[in-house]
């Protein structure tokens, strides 16, 4: 229960954060993501992330530097990120202000590294909506860090992770409207990351390319699309 209202509010600091930051500087309301239907959105986990923060034993710089450390010990393993997702043309539509943690199911034999990663996504004009993702991380750390960091073994150059892996049936994350005209909209999403180059875990200096793949219906159409 005390790590649920730490990550209550943690999300909470998320949220406004971003609304801070579509009031002063807010995003192109007239190029939204489409919905209802099967879109792409980009992001960049690097110098250009908004904000990013965790308890200061994960080796990751803290993105800006001076953003407080999660320091409380119920939350010191968790992750809080906001970040700017862009469309296939490359505009800004929407922040996403994420809270990942370590899942209690990871093992690396026998299911992978295992985080929950929970996404809530602000398009400005248009409303919100969450994305609940289980992704398995372990090939992404096995390639950079395990190869790289521990055994010395150069970089192979750029790779590509699909990281969901639940909890969807399918494979994949679930996604459900809230607000505005994504209300009712209900999906799933997979998360996926590109490595170009990579060093040291502890620098943001080689960008990491993230991709969320939206496929978001309302119920009607997801039982046509189910029973055609």
């Amino acid at each position: 229960m005390r790590w649920l209202g730490a990550f209550v509010v943690g999300m909470l600091a998320g949220i406004a954060l971003a609304c801070a930051l579509l009031y002063v500087n807010p995003l192109s309301s007239q190029r939204l993501a489409p919905v209802d239907s099967t879109t792409l959105l980009s992001y960049e986990f690097g110098p250009a992330t908004l904000s990013f923060t965790h308890g200061d034993q994960l080796g990751f710089d803290l993105q800006p530097r001076d953003v407080p450390a999660l320091w409380e010990s119920t939350i010191r393993r968790s992750m809080l990120g906001t970040f700017v997702l862009h469309d296939l043309q490359g505009a800004p539509v929407a922040i996403a202000s994420r809270a990942m943690k370590l899942s209690t199911q990871s093992n690396p034999l026998l299911r992978g590294v295992l985080v929950a990663d929970h996404w809530l996504v602000t398009v400005p004009g248009a409303g919100t909506y969450f994305i609940e993702s289980e992704d398995n991380v372990w090939p992404l750390i096995r390639d950079t860090f395990v190869d790289v960091n521990l055994l010395g073994r150069s970089w192979e150059g750029s790779q590509f992770y699909e990281l969901s892996i639940g909890p969807d049936s399918r494979g994949a994350a679930r996604l459900l409207g809230t607000t505005g005209r994504f209300a009712g909209v209900e999906g799933v999403a997979v998360h996926s990351l590109e490595v170009t180059d990579y060093a040291d875990r502890s620098q943001l200096l080689y960008p990491v390319n993230g991709q969320l793949r939206l496929d978001a219906r309302r119920p009607a159409q997801q039982a046509a699309a189910t029973n055609p």
